[in-house]
């Protein structure tokens, strides 16, 4: 039985991609810096280490494969929490540790457009992927769009949108860019399914033309913002009135507000929300053999 390790397991994503692991039949080294306060699920092994220490590639020694799925949304750097110490320092060091321990594949989570590199979250996640890509390990990069699905307690966007926006007495908010107020809300982007997601990563993992291969993953069906927030809103059950905002003027708000963990978005989220989120991964489902989970009202019955 092959043994992959993963850093980031604990998350939205990454217990969906352990259930996968399971699924398949692999042995599962959860990797971590402290003690679950759960028990380890059956076929998974919990090691807390340093992850930063230089002895790291030991833990590493007896794995095939090495998924990186650490991520944040948001960074506050007063506690320590900064995008370049998770998604571009950590994962280097984790790149070259698994490396040193003769590790066959590395598999990269990032996210749909880091190349722009338009915002400090895109910019770390892409310069992890250019040491990858780099090395001498067989490597396999994703690059999702926006993920949906029961969160299980965790951060998911939907779930996030529900929140912040349709819980609360005002109208639902149909972001522009500019002075043209037709446009707003029409921003694009491929949800996609986290069941999908861990399929992807899955698959990958013995799949050798996934070698030296970057995945731009999304649902095949793309939808602006103004379908995507009605749908959640639907949902929730909730129907309400949309009105159009500048976003501009969330930005002035997210420029004073940001360094608060209560208020809602930061200056790059909306940054990289008003760009859009879309890709065209059709033929992955069927190169991986993956039965697509669509963006509809089933599919969000978590949130009513």
């Amino acid at each position: 039985m092959k043994t992959v390790a993963i850093l980031g397991g604990s998350g939205f994503v990454g217990e969906y991609i352990i259930d996968e692991l399971l699924e398949s039949k692999y042995s599962v080294k959860i990797i971590k810096r402290k003690q679950s306060v759960s028990y380890p699920r059956g076929g998974c092994q919990e090691v807390v280490v340093d992850l930063y220490s230089d002895f790291l590639h030991k833990q590493l020694s007896d794995c095939d494969c090495v998924i990186y799925n650490i991520g944040i949304i948001r960074e506050f750097p007063n506690k320590g929490i900064s995008f370049k110490d998770l998604h571009q320092d950590l994962a280097i060091h984790v790149i070259n540790m698994a490396q040193k321990a003769g590790v066959r594949k590395f598999i990269l989570m990032t996210a749909n457009g880091v190349d722009r590199c338009l915002t400090d979250y895109e910019k770390t996640k892409f310069k992890s992927e250019r040491h990858l890509m780099k090395s001498k390990l067989q490597w396999t990069i994703f690059r999702p769009s926006v993920i949906f699905g029961d969160p299980k307690g965790k951060i998911e966007f939907c779930t996030q949108v529900k929140r912040d926006m349709v819980k609360i007495p005002f109208p639902l908010p149909m972001f522009f860019s500019g002075v043209n107020i037709f446009k707003a809300g029409l921003f694009r982007m491929s949800p996609i399914h986290v069941k999908n997601v861990s399929q992807f990563c899955v698959g990958a993992i013995d799949k050798k033309e996934s070698n030296q291969r970057i995945y731009e993953l999304g649902g095949t069906i793309s939808y602006s913002w103004a379908e995507m927030i009605r749908t959640i809103s639907n949902a929730s059950g909730k129907r309400k009135w949309s009105i159009p905002i500048p976003i501009r003027v969330v930005k002035f708000l997210a420029y004073i507000f940001d360094r608060f963990s209560w208020f809602p978005v930061t200056q790059d989220q909306l940054t990289m929300l008003i760009q859009g989120n879309v890709c065209d991964s059709y033929k992955y489902y069927a190169d991986f053999n993956i039965d697509e989970i669509n963006f509809n009202i089933t599919s969000l019955k978590y949130l009513s």
